[in-house]
């Protein structure tokens, strides 16, 4: 299989399992935040949503990177501005390594 045969198998295997991917971002977020500061129960729906769209933009990156860069770009601005407000950067950044996390369990 070439290259981008497998990127794209991989891209649409991500996009296609995002909901189940976001569940589990955020189910390993509730260790990361205390409830005081994110109120992350409360929120779930919202988090899930925004963890499925990033899950699928990745999707999507492998697939077809010049398509997909301008929204990725709108992307960061938009959580950069959620997030400013919301946590600290040091919980943002080690929130991404969950991302890794579950994405790479879809494929073990």
């Amino acid at each position: 299989m070439a290259l981008k045969e497998e990127l794209n198998y991989i891209g649409q295997k991500i996009i296609n399992n995002r909901k189940i991917l976001a569940n589990s971002v955020t189910d390993l977020q509730k260790n990361l935040f205390d409830s005081s500061q994110n109120n992350l129960n409360r929120y779930q729906d919202t988090e899930n949503n925004r963890a499925s769209h990033l899950i699928e933009l990745l999707g999507k990156s492998l697939i077809d990177k010049q398509q997909i860069s301008n929204e990725i770009v709108d992307w960061a601005k938009t959580e950069a501005s959620y997030l400013v407000n919301t946590i600290s950067l040091t919980k943002a950044v080690r929130s991404l390594a969950f991302y890794r996390t579950v994405i790479w369990n879809v494929f073990t």
